[in-house]
């Protein structure tokens, strides 16, 4: 594992390993855009990788040397679909976005939860530990696409342990 010299180069390390750990899930997938920032006219299906929240581990010992600390990250990531329908094909258009959206954000849990070439919990080692910890959903937040179609929202939070040294 890749050790961190402090807490925000371990948070932007560990957001970046879990961008490419979308890409990696995802290089496949035509319609699909892993993005580190929602972009509404992208015209696609999204994966973003929101920001990351850090605090130090629960365990970590607070007294003696602090030159090696583990810290406990937290980071959100969104899978958009959005699914072309009018008033005659709402509901199929509303389960093919919402299937979409599931298997975006269940491919990635499932990378970060297996070992060898088809996944990897610690991304590449630069945590120690990576897994998707809950998961909401959120129906049609884009107001625009009332009639013309369905979008649903997967909202992933992903914890990981690093270990920053200095």
């Amino acid at each position: 594992m890749t050790a961190a010299t402090n807490p925000v180069d371990a948070g932007l390390a560990y957001r970046a390993a879990l961008f490419d750990a979308a890409k990696a899930v995802h290089a496949g997938a035509e319609h699909v855009l892993v993005t580190r920032t929602f972009l509404k006219s992208a015209g696609q299906d999204m994966i973003v990788i929101g920001n990351v929240e850090g605090g130090l581990a629960d365990d970590a010992p607070r007294s003696g040397s602090q030159r090696i600390q583990d810290w406990d990250l937290a980071c959100d990531v969104h899978a958009y679909a959005f699914r072309a329908g009018g008033a005659d094909a709402e509901q199929s258009a509303d389960a093919e976005a919402f299937e979409a959206a599931s298997n975006y954000l269940s491919a990635i849990a499932e990378y970060v939860r297996r070992t060898g070439p088809e996944g990897d919990t610690t991304l590449g080692g630069t945590v120690m530990w990576c897994r998707m910890e809950s998961f909401t959903t959120v129906p049609g937040r884009d107001q625009a696409a009332t009639g013309v179609g369905r979008m649903w929202e997967f909202i992933g939070t992903f914890i990981a342990r690093a270990r920053v040294t200095g």
